[in-house]
């Protein structure tokens, strides 16, 4: 590892949220041959604010922007203390210390020595032997310096486990002096206390400080990634005993006769609190109560007072609403506003083009008329981004995410919560599929005791990525006034695409596919040849003025294989993107400027979430990129670049609550150990425009015949 040494001179750029920093330095020592010639050179990395006129060595690399030209990626760094004594009288003198003069700092130079810091730091009572300084200005003085030399020593410690600068801050930000301590005596408190650690990295750290391998506190940590993990791989809220005792020693490499010890830190968990028993199986002690809150809250706001509503005045108002609006809403959609209306807790299922989103408007139209005559207090939100501007688009009303609504912020905080509840009247919750149920339970936490809540969505979709099946468990449940919308609106009678959905749901196909660019169409090709479809196809949309960026996406159900979401995104990107010369390469993949990418993973600390897509705007040669989620901008450097993804193919997980212009979805039988009738529903349902099916008509045939799994919850049985 490089370094420079060197005066700070400038500050450049410091970004309060993820200290991201650029400073100017003068150089006084380095053993970097590129800069031996350089009076100055600028520093990069993640650090608080320095002082300007401190010195510091600089640990890491250099890097050649052919913009900005050389620059220093710092890794760790730590202050050098000044040795002259006039510099030490500067640095006691300087703007750390407010109210401490030359006079003052020269005192204490004169009657410590040269080396004072240090032994202000290791004593404070030191400070007694100068006479003339009073306690406020002693206290001033050793808790800069203890603050400065402790941040530095903890950060330094913390690198060198690999965690990231980001995270170290963090670190620092929850334990402050505690930190060294809890990385020593129980590096596993990080999983709970810090956003961002999971157990192997805490696993990684303990072993490096030289952890029992079979401590309690390992095990436990252990027992609790196993079953978090599975219920956020499966989808299930709990897991059977014997599952969890064979996966957990398989990961801490126990031998079979060891088993017991596993089981008894099970118990210990158990007793605890942090997971939860029923019947041999296990939850997570937060998604046992999670689920058993929703429902307890759920019907504490179903039996709330309800307002009365004279029928003759709602149907008024909806006569009004279809005049105004251009709108005619048949008896199913009617009912469920009267639903919505007469219920404080309500929920609207139904397929593609039953007017799901016309309903909403309907119901945030007349409750406004009928009640509030203040839309500040009526909310409509979804899971995602995407979800809520089309959601927002439709009804003419301003939709937010559920993160948003909830006043999430970069620090991760929400300021809705049960201590402060939303200002709201009633709230509309749509694309209710995707919803898992910790966020459920974060957004129920929210509401007042007498609010409306309206949940809407599609049961028939794929569930929700994180664990549970919140609606459909909630429809299951008969407990709530449920309205199923089975008639097609008019405007989408005619519609092919939703045709074609229904068939699917209904398990057979009578649809007329064609291999015609109109609205619906099959190109019937090998495996083999999918690329190149895929390519002939995006480029007759081009032609006709759609854009990849923004209208057109590729649905692919698995990652590896010759037509799986990696491969097409390679080949897409060569076909589309590649003309560009400024590139990066990260592990295995290759960006280019303006490429489509996806988030992976929620990045809170960013306001970035999963699912949400952007475009690559710029691409530093310290390896940084910059993605644009529609004005977003967001910085991705080292292990965080791997939260992205080439976007031109996703998964059609990744595409719940989306929707897109035309939407290409190649099905091939090498995908029938995935493919499913519920996958292929939500593919099909994503088109607004066109929809192309290539590949093989049997292979989709056979998947329409296979139901998916319904998940393993307990929420049905808090009822």
């Amino acid at each position: 590892m490089s370094y420079v040494k060197g005066e700070v001179t400038y500050k450049v750029f410091h970004n309060e949220l993820n200290m991201y920093s650029v400073y100017k330095i003068e150089i006084e020592e380095t053993d970097i041959e590129e800069l031996m010639f350089y009076k100055t050179c600028s520093v990069t990395g993640y650090f608080d604010e320095l002082e300007i006129g401190s010195t510091f060595i600089f640990k890491g690399k250099l890097v050649e922007n052919k913009k900005y030209g050389y620059s220093f990626q710092t890794d760790t760094f730590e202050r050098v203390l000044p040795e002259s004594r006039e510099g030490v009288i500067e640095f006691l003198s300087g703007d750390l210390f407010k109210g401490i003069g030359k006079a003052t700092a020269s005192q204490i130079v004169d009657s410590l020595g040269t080396d004072c810091l240090r032994q202000i730091v290791e004593d404070k009572r030191i400070l007694d032997n100068i006479p003339s300084l009073s306690e406020k200005k002693k206290d001033l003085i050793f808790e800069v310096l203890y603050d400065n030399f402790e941040i530095q020593e903890i950060l330094v410690t913390l690198y060198s486990y690999g965690i990231s600068p980001k995270i170290s801050y963090r670190i620092y930000d929850f334990y402050k002096e505690e930190t060294l301590d809890v990385i020593k005596n129980n590096p596993y408190r990080l999983i709970k206390d810090i956003e961002g650690i999971a157990f192997l990295k805490a696993d990684k750290i303990a072993i490096s400080t030289g952890v029992n391998l079979k401590s309690e506190s390992r095990i436990e940590a252990c027992i609790e990634y196993t079953l978090k993990s599975y219920t956020d791989d499966t989808g299930n809220t709990y897991m059977e005993e014997d599952e969890l005792l064979s996966k957990t020693r398989e990961f801490l490499g126990f031998k079979t006769d060891e088993i017991d010890i596993i089981r008894n830190c099970i118990s210990n968990l158990s007793f605890k609190g942090e997971i939860k028993k029923e019947n041999n199986t296990y939850s997570p002690g937060k998604l046992y109560h999670a689920e058993k809150y929703i429902v307890n809250k759920l019907k504490l706001l179903d039996k709330a007072p309800k307002k009365p509503f004279f029928t003759e005045e709602i149907e008024r108002l909806i006569g009004t609403l279809e005049k105004e609006s251009d709108i005619i809403y048949e008896q199913g959609q009617k009912d469920a506003i009267f639903s919505a209306l007469l219920n404080n807790v309500s929920i609207i299922t139904g397929g593609p083009g039953t007017g799901k989103t016309t309903i909403e408007k309907g119901i945030i139209y007349l409750y406004n008329e009928l009640v509030e005559s203040d839309l500040s207090r009526i909310f409509l939100c979804a899971p995602t981004g995407k979800a809520s501007k089309r959601i927002e688009e439709s009804t003419g009303y301003r939709a937010q995410t559920i993160h948003r609504t909830l006043g999430y912020d970069r620090d991760g905080n929400y300021a809705f919560n049960k201590f402060n509840p939303l200002p709201a009247r009633l709230i509309i919750v749509d694309e209710a599929s995707m919803i898992d149920t910790y966020l459920f339970q974060r957004l129920l936490e929210a509401l007042p005791s007498d609010a409306k809540i309206v949940i809407v969505g599609d049961s028939d979709q794929l569930p929700s990525i994180g664990p549970g099946q919140v609606l459909k468990d909630l429809i299951d449940s008969n407990y709530f006034k449920t309205t199923k919308l089975t008639k097609i609106h008019r405007q989408k009678a005619n519609s092919k695409i939703i045709s074609l959905a229904y068939d699917i749901l209904d398990e057979s196909i009578n649809t007329e596919i064609d291999e015609s660019h109109e609205e619906l169409s099959f190109i019937p090709c090998d495996i083999s040849d999918a690329k190149d479809v895929i390519v002939h196809t995006i480029k007759h949309f081009l032609g006709k003025g759609y854009s990849l960026q923004n209208d057109i996406e590729v649905l692919i159900p698995i990652y590896k294989g010759p037509a799986g979401i990696d491969e097409i995104n390679k080949y897409l990107q060569s076909v589309f993107n590649s003309r560009f010369n400024f590139e990066m390469n990260y592990d295995k993949d290759t960006y280019y400027l303006d490429d489509k990418v996806i988030q992976l993973a929620n990045q809170y600390e960013d306001m970035v979430m999963n699912g949400d897509m952007g475009t690559i705007k710029d691409l530093l040669s310290n390896k940084e990129i910059v993605v644009d989620f529609q004005g977003n901008i967001v910085k991705y450097k080292g292990q965080d670049i791997s939260n992205i993804s080439l976007a031109y193919a996703i998964s059609i997980h990744k595409s719940q609550g989306s929707e897109f212009k035309v939407v290409i979805v190649p099905v091939f039988s090498k995908y029938n150990i995935i493919l499913n009738k519920k996958l292929l529903y939500t593919a099909v349902t994503r088109a607004k425009d066109f929809l192309v099916l290539i590949g093989d008509m049997n292979a989709i045939n056979r998947a329409i015949k296979i139901s998916s799994k319904n998940r393993k919850t307990r929420l049905i049985q808090f009822f």
